[in-house]
């Protein structure tokens, strides 16, 4: 079985991240009461920041750091918001302010996000449907912005190959994506350390990889199970290690990082030398990578 993450794997979620991260800053500009440009300036000086020193920050959820922040803009967004106020003076309560930034702030500018795919993502989708595959979307989307996504392939698949394809297309992949999968929610096992924590060499000392993700892995059972897929069997490709691959990993999948220009070295590194785990570059990597599993099994 072949589960891919969508946001940031399938497409460039630098491209796609520029008007949220334009509609985030006018918020805070708005909040703080400071020219956008103030804030446009800080945002580029606290991102380099960040850009330059991955292993220093981390998005954090619930106390625990859940992935690198640095990764994409939506993930970097959070810690850079919160420099600026910090740097403004904006302060407020803790559970003020992480209501604030990951709920009210987070949610209005996602929707304002673009549609921009990798190269190689419909040729992707397109053969995975076409050799009927078990093949599985989950992401911490909602369901409705990766179907809309989907559905602009469709059409252009459409031109391509007729309205038939297109539309038979559509129809195959809209009940195999999984949304709201929350990979962000993390557990650490106090007891037995072991069980739920990675320590990668490069990592700032305490930051630990956090392996327990029981709303992601509750979603991936639910795909296997009725399909009787046992973890060797699984083979799960996404574009942040922390949140896509950590967890399956650790039960015994195979995972590929489709690395981008902001993956924070340490990890490149920890899954190169990994026998589970294969680094690529392209989207076209995906499928050889997934058959070359599958024989293996």
């Amino acid at each position: 079985m072949l589960i891919l993450d969508f946001d940031g794997t399938l497409t460039d979620a630098e491209e796609e991240g520029k008007p949220f991260t334009a509609g985030f800053l006018d918020d805070l500009a708005t909040l703080t009461g400071r020219p956008l440009a103030e804030i446009v300036q800080m945002h580029a000086e606290f991102e380099a920041r960040i850009l330059a020193e991955p292993h220093k920050y981390a998005w954090m959820m619930d106390g625990l750091p859940v992935a690198p922040a640095s990764v994409d803009p939506y993930l970097r967004i959070k810690p850079i918001a919160t420099m600026i106020l910090e740097e403004t003076g904006c302060r407020m309560d803790p559970r003020t302010q992480q209501n604030l930034l990951t709920g009210l702030l987070y949610k209005n500018n996602y929707r304002l996000s673009g549609t921009c795919f990798r190269p190689g993502a419909m040729e992707l989708l397109h053969a995975l449907f076409l050799a009927a595959d078990d093949a599985f979307i989950i992401t911490n989307s909602h369901t409705d912005a990766v179907i809309s996504k989907l559905r602009k392939l469709a059409m252009d698949l459409a031109d391509d190959c007729g309205p038939e394809t297109g539309g038979a297309f559509l129809n195959w992949w809209i009940p195999r994506v999984l949304g709201n999968a929350k990979k962000y929610v993390a557990l650490d096992h106090l007891d037995d350390p072991s069980k739920s924590r990675l320590e990668l060499i490069g990592l700032v000392p305490d930051r630990m990889v956090y392996c327990l993700r029981p709303h992601y892995e509750r979603a991936l059972l639910e795909l296997m199970g009725p399909l009787g897929c046992k973890w060797p069997d699984l083979t799960v490709v996404g574009d942040i290690f922390e949140l896509d691959g950590a967890c399956p990993m650790a039960r015994g999948a195979q995972f590929g990082l489709l690395r981008n220009p902001a993956t924070p070295d340490y990890e490149i590194k920890y899954l190169d030398g990994h026998p589970q785990a294969r680094v690529l570059i392209e989207v076209s990597q995906i499928l050889p990578f997934y058959r070359e599993g599958r024989s293996a099994t």
